[in-house]
């Protein structure tokens, strides 16, 4: 009985982990379903469901870029940052007039693609910690939107751009289908191009990446470009989504598009994880705090809820992925 009886536990054991590795986010969205159900049933309804989901694709987008710079081993603290700026600048620069739309757009994104080539540098060429780097270059990019703003950000989101922002297809909001479009195209590119693979294989060891050929700097820098990118878009759409910019749009997402990610699955310390996995991960965020507002829970014990279940996830994931002894 004893000795048949350890490989049952151990099999038990391992397929525990397993669950915890690739799906614990998704068990812990279909708690919070249960829990939310509980509070108030009309919100576990498809309608309900696609306005979280909504509101959780401005996350997403921000955390599909984030994902390749944490598979890297790297950290990006810039995020909040670049939404903000992006949103001052769209808005003062559209000032309600179509015609400025398309530029606006560009130039938004082109400044998400220089800020991340900028913290790409500080940390492969200056070698300076992600964490600081990028800590300071949001620092700058808040600075230079209250000094553009002069405190005061004005103008407006074109009607053109906030209805197609704000629009639905077959009843599934815009910003929805474009976060899964871009999900998809991302898992494809992890999954089957050279710089894809190479993401995972620097993150897991940098040095041993280094000695097989693989120029690490490029590979690195690359991750925050695209990071940037996302980042600016999601700035872009959630401003598009709100028709106005605000100081504090990205303050939120300075650390929950990181603990999106890790919630995820994906390993701080790189070389591991999924964008679908981060893309469920600013569902089931989005949904906490819809969950913790429905229960009338006081502001201060949000921070402190959502703090304990963030890092009750990590550490989930941290033991679903330790060996089995």
């Amino acid at each position: 009985m004893t000795m048949s009886a350890a490989p049952r536990s151990a099999d038990g054991l391992l397929l525990v982990r397993f669950v915890l590795r690739r799906g614990g986010v998704y068990v812990a969205i279909l708690a919070l379903l249960v829990v939310s159900g509980l509070i108030s049933r009309p919100t576990v309804t498809l309608s309900h469901l696609l306005e979280v989901a909504q509101a959780a694709s401005f996350l997403g987008i921000a955390a599909l870029g984030e994902t390749l710079v944490l598979l890297t081993g790297g950290l990006d603290l810039s995020t909040g940052g670049t939404i903000t700026l992006a949103s001052i600048i769209a808005a003062s620069a559209m000032n309600g007039q179509n015609s400025r739309t398309l530029p606006m757009i560009a130039a938004c994104l082109v400044l998400g693609l220089s800020v991340g080539l900028v913290n790409g540098v500080l940390v492969t060429r200056a070698r300076i910690n992600p964490f600081i780097a990028t800590l300071g270059t949001n620092a700058i990019l808040f600075g230079a939107g209250l000094i553009y703003s002069g405190g005061a950000p004005r103008g407006a989101i074109s009607a053109a751009f906030h209805a197609g922002v704000d629009s639905s297809l077959a009843g599934v909001p815009l910003t929805v289908l474009l976060c899964l479009l871009l999900l998809a195209l991302f898992t494809i590119g992890l999954k089957t191009t050279l710089w894809g693979r190479y993401l995972f294989v620097t993150g897991a060891n940098p040095r041993a990446a280094f000695l097989s050929g693989i120029d690490v700097g490029v590979v690195v820098t690359l991750a925050y470009v695209v990071c940037g990118l996302t980042a600016a878009l999601a700035g872009l759409l959630l401003t598009g989504y709100v028709g106005s910019a605000a100081l504090g749009l990205g303050n939120d997402y300075i650390l929950n598009t990181v603990a999106a990610v890790i919630v995820g699955g994906t390993a701080f310390e790189g070389g591991r994880g999924s964008v679908a996995g981060s893309v469920a991960g600013a569902f089931f965020l989005t949904l906490l705090y819809s969950v913790t507002n429905m229960a009338h829970v006081p502001i201060a014990g949000e921070d402190v809820l959502q703090g304990v279940i963030i890092a009750g996830g990590v550490a989930l994931y941290a033991r679903g992925t330790a060996p089995v002894r």
